[in-house]
C-alpha cells in the first residue's frame, strides 16, 4: 500500500513541479512599497509599463547573480530526480515480481531523497536571496526589500513537502519489509 500511495504523491510533486519551474511567478513586487509592478520566475522576468501592458524577457538578456542559476540548475536536478523516481516507485508499486525487493526499494528511496534534496536546495537558494533582484533595480530603493515570495515558489514548496511524504512512504515500506524477512 505505501509504494502505491508514493507513487500517488511522486506524480503529484512532479506536476507541481513542472508548474512552478514554468512559471514566472516566484516573487514579486511589494506595491505596498514600490509603484513598479513586476513578477520573476525562473527563466523570465515581466514589468507592467505605466501606459499598461505586460513586457516580459529572458533571463538571458539581464545580469542576476549565481543565486538564480543555482536555483534554475537544481530545478532542472530535481525535476530529472522525480522522474526517475516516479519510473522506479511505479515499477515497485505496480509490478508484482518487484514486491518486496529490497534492492529496487533502496534505489527508490535514495531517487526520490535526492530529488527532495535537489528541490530544496532550489526552492531554498531563491527564496534567501530573490531580494537581490529587487533592490538592486531601482536606484532609489538600493537595499531595501522591496519584494516577495509568489505562488510559483509556494508551489514548488508544496511539491517538496509532498516528495517527503512520499519518501516517508517509502521509508516505512522498508521499515516494514525489513520486520518481516525475520
Amino acid at each position: 500500500m505505501f509504494p502505491k500511495v508514493a507513487f500517488g504523491c511522486l506524480a503529484l510533486a512532479l506536476l507541481l513541479h513542472l508548474i512552478a519551474m514554468g512559471a514566472p511567478q516566484w516573487a514579486r513586487s511589494d506595491l505596498n512599497k514600490m509603484d513598479r509592478k513586476e513578477h520573476i520566475g525562473l527563466w523570465r522576468y515581466c514589468t507592467y509599463p505605466y501606459g499598461g501592458g505586460e513586457a516580459c524577457g529572458d533571463f538571458v538578456d539581464i545580469i542576476v547573480g549565481d543565486w538564480l542559476k543555482a536555483a534554475q540548475a537544481f530545478m532542472i536536478f530535481g525535476m530529472l530526480g522525480l522522474i526517475g523516481a516516479v519510473a522506479v516507485v511505479a515499477i515497485i508499486a505496480f509490478v508484482p515480481d518487484f514486491e518486496g525487493d529490497n534492492r529496487i526499494l533502496g534505489a527508490g528511496v535514495a531517487v526520490t531523497g535526492a530529488a527532495a534534496l535537489f528541490t530544496m536546495i532550489a526552492v531554498g537558494s531563491f527564496g534567501a536571496r530573490y531580494q537581490e533582484y529587487f533592490s538592486t533595480r531601482d536606484p532609489a530603493m538600493w537595499g531595501e526589500k522591496t519584494g516577495e515570495l509568489h505562488w510559483a515558489w509556494g508551489l514548488a514548496l508544496t511539491g517538496f513537502f509532498i516528495n517527503l511524504i512520499a519518501l516517508g512512504c517509502l521509508v516505512v515500506e522498508v521499515v516494514a519489509g525489513s520486520k518481516d524477512a525475520y
